[in-house]
This record gives structure tokens, C-alpha cells and sequence, in this order.
């Protein structure tokens, strides 16, 4: 990832099998890219509206003393002063 950035890419996939971390890992890099100022807001997408809630929680627990996060579709009105905004392809 560390040398996608350098190369100047700005979008990323994490494909990594079921339950080893994904979430866990994309809040570290998405924290380091907040503080760094390598992004301003991340859009978290999931394909499910149980993993929704499930990243929103996981989001929260990782970064709340640092950034907000919100699921776009309980906070439609407040997204824009969220720094990770989680919400459903569907």
C-alpha cells in the first residue's frame, strides 16, 4: 500500500479472507490517512446491512477520540462533518 501511495494512487481494496481483520485494518490505515492529511472524509462501503452497523461499531471503537464516523443512512443530515461515513452499496 505504502508504495500505491507513493506512486500516487488514492483508491484502495482490502481483499483478505473472512474474519481476519479487514475492518480492523482498514481503521488503521484510514486513521493514519486522516492524520497524515492524505484524505479529509472516507467513504467505508460494505455490501450488507448487518456489516453497517457491524464497521460503524468497529470505526468507533478504533478512532472515537480522534474522528467521527457515522452510517450515512441514520445520520443523512450530518454526514458532511463525519470523517468516515459508512453506508451500504445497495
Amino acid at each position: 500500500m505504502q508504495d500505491a501511495i507513493a506512486e500516487g494512487h488514492s483508491r484502495f481494496l482490502f481483499e483478505m479472507a473472512t474474519g481476519t481483520g479487514k475492518t480492523l485494518t482498514a481503521a488503521a490505515v484510514i486513521k493514519l490517512f486522516l492524520r497524515t492529511g492524505n484524505a479529509r472524509r472516507v467513504l467505508f462501503l460494505v455490501d450488507r446491512l448487518e456489516l453497517e452497523d457491524q464497521a460503524n461499531k468497529a470505526f468507533v471503537a478504533q478512532i472515537k477520540n480522534d474522528y467521527t464516523s457515522v452510517i450515512y443512512k441514520e445520520r443523512r443530515d450530518e454526514w458532511r462533518k463525519a470523517e468516515i461515513v459508512v453506508t451500504t452499496v445497495l
